[in-house]
């Protein structure tokens, strides 16, 4: 099992900590009662009765040792003075010595771990909190600390899942096969007397040995397969921080440009940064997926509108295209997200204006303002925001499912309080829809949606471009009403960016596509799109300003 650190690792680690409890539990009852034989001159059988019903109870003990230890206590309940004396060689002191040097250990190596994991995430902390420092040597150093924190860290993590899973795996088993299985053969040879009725069960006492030595075998090589590991990982962790400090090295090296404004209106820079609209590598997200999971920081919101409790980690997942964060990961609380975000309606690109590194941002009607995150190094942050990308074309495209119960995560609440859920409700008495949820056909269901549409926004009366009268097209994905001549505009861009629709021609209504168009409107869509010249009092950015009817379409 791969032990990297995160809630499955956690869960384990839980689980054979529990098991160990058990384990020391068991095994503690077993050495009392075996003291009890000793110290008492009871009826021999009485007490190994006992003895051997609590033996049953070892998780890890084999169950053809247990089966022949009973079937030899029937044959010796004669069993003499001299076995009793042998029993504190036999079985105690092995038994004592496995717990107190093995089990009763594991609760100081749990405290080390859980000690090692504290400071780990606390340096973490502070290694993520520095600032972009210009100086390329600090950031190397900075890195290189981090990285040997993490190395150690990894390495103590590996050592106390392997010897959590030592105590109760095949090595504890063959441990206590061993045990009982020498106290079996000592006990043969006590009990002379009764050797003629011992030998017919020697056969299975010699498989028992064989089963031993077997194990001894297997785990030798397992140890060996956990040696080549242990160094692999060493030597991942070596070569990965020499690559990072050379390529940070090199980035160093490279002479700075800075955009002029010109280079900004070019068609590589003018959408650069946004999913979609930039030019994107053919091998990069398309590589990747639309499902992710890890660790991220997010700057969390407190309370208070406009005030933040501060970066904070969390899980997050990325599946059905959705977002799902995750707060408290460590107490395996998967039942319910902390928070979900539908990744159809949102944009992603590298945060502006944070001062961490790695960061990247999620825009989305949702939710307030934006959604800052940070990935742990260069290289996640690329992988997080491509296959944050290839979810939202996916949802674009159509090739994941719509989830109605989106609303009741988080409702969206547009300019006269309309939630989700009432809007995909007034999607389908817009769209006359059966059960199916066939699209929609009649032109007098088309104008109801056109009347409902103001109705739930009045900025749907006008383009959400220009602001000519009357619009008579939408962008389903976007969700906005435009004009003809705009809506060439937002074809020309393609269907990853603007899916255009006819509000009188098309018939592929369904409730999804008008549920979107009465929870979004242009009110809402303006808000993220041109939210700099809506924070501008003269409404202009970067000598721009919104389009207007009269304006040539090049100017559009």
């Amino acid at each position: 099992m791969d032990v990297e650190d995160g809630p499955i690792f956690r869960a384990s680690v839980s689980t054979l900590e529990r098991q160990t409890a058990v384990l020391k539990s068991c095994i503690k009852k077993t050495l009392k009662q075996a003291d009890n034989l000793l110290s008492s001159h009871k009826v021999t059988l009485d007490a190994e009765e006992e003895f051997l019903k609590h033996v049953a109870t070892i998780p890890t003990m084999n169950d053809d040792a247990l089966e022949f230890l009973r079937t030899s206590h029937e044959l010796i309940r004669t069993a003499t003075e001299n076995y009793l004396n042998q029993i504190g060689t036999l079985l105690l002191d092995p038994l004592r010595r496995l717990y107190e040097t093995d089990i009763k250990a594991a609760e100081g190596r749990k405290k080390a771990f859980e000690g090692e994991s504290s400071d780990f995430y606390a340096y973490q902390q502070k290694y993520l909190s520095l600032k972009n420092d210009s100086n390329s040597r600090k950031n190397i150093e900075h890195d290189a600390k981090y990285m040997a924190r993490r190395q150690l860290f990894d390495l103590r993590r590996f050592d106390h899942f392997t010897q959590l899973q030592e105590l109760n795996g095949a090595q504890m088993q063959m441990e206590m096969l061993f045990v009982f299985t020498n106290y079996a053969e000592k006990q043969l040879a006590h009990y002379t007397s009764i050797a003629s009725k011992l030998t017919d069960r020697k056969p299975q006492l010699d498989k028992l040995s064989r089963e031993v030595a077997e194990a001894t075998k297997s785990m030798h090589l397992q140890k060996k397969d956990r040696t080549e590991r242990r160094k692999l990982l060493e030597s991942r962790q070596t070569w990965a921080q020499l690559d990072l400090m050379n390529s940070t090295a090199t980035d160093s090296n490279e002479p700075t440009h800075e955009r002029s404004p010109a280079s900004l209106g070019s068609p590589d820079h003018r959408f650069q940064q946004f999913r979609d609209l930039g030019t994107r590598p053919n091998d990069s997200a398309a590589l990747v997926g639309r499902r992710k999971e890890g660790f991220l920081q997010c700057l969390l919101q407190s309370g208070q509108p406009g005030q933040m409790k501060g970066w904070q980690p969390i899980w997050a997942t990325i599946v059905h295209g959705q977002l799902r964060e995750y707060q408290h990961w460590k107490l395996q609380k998967f039942d319910r997200p902390s928070l979900v975000i539908e990744l159809r309606y949102c944009n992603v690109r590298e945060a502006r204006g944070v001062e961490r590194r790695f960061c990247f941002e999620i825009m989305t009607p949702l939710i307030a303002g934006r959604r800052l995150y940070q990935a742990t190094d260069a290289e996640s942050l690329k992988a997080w925001m491509s296959v944050i990308q290839n979810a939202i074309e996916a949802g674009l495209n159509g090739t994941t499912s719509f989830i109605e119960d989106v609303a009741e995560l988080h409702p969206l609440y547009g300019p006269s309080g309309t939630t989700l859920a009432h809007a995909y409700g007034v999607a389908n008495s817009v769209a006359n829809a059966d059960v199916d949820g066939e699209a929609m056909s009649s032109t007098s269901g088309h104008e109801d949606l056109i009347m409902r549409l103001i109705r739930v926004d009045p900025g749907n009366s006008v383009c959400v471009d220009c602001g000519s009268t009357r619009p008579s097209w939408a962008s389903i994905n976007l969700g906005c009403v435009m004009c003809i001549e705009c809506s060439g505009i937002h074809r020309s861009l393609g269907t990853h960016v603007s899916k255009v629709r006819s509000l009188s021609l098309d018939t592929s209504w369904t409730p999804e596509v008008i549920a979107i168009m009465t929870a979004m409107g242009n009110t809402i869509v303006n808000q993220i799109f041109e939210h700099a010249l809506l924070d501008d009092p003269h409404h202009m950015f970067n000598g721009i300003s919104k389009p207007q009817t009269t304006d040539r379409r090049e100017v559009k």
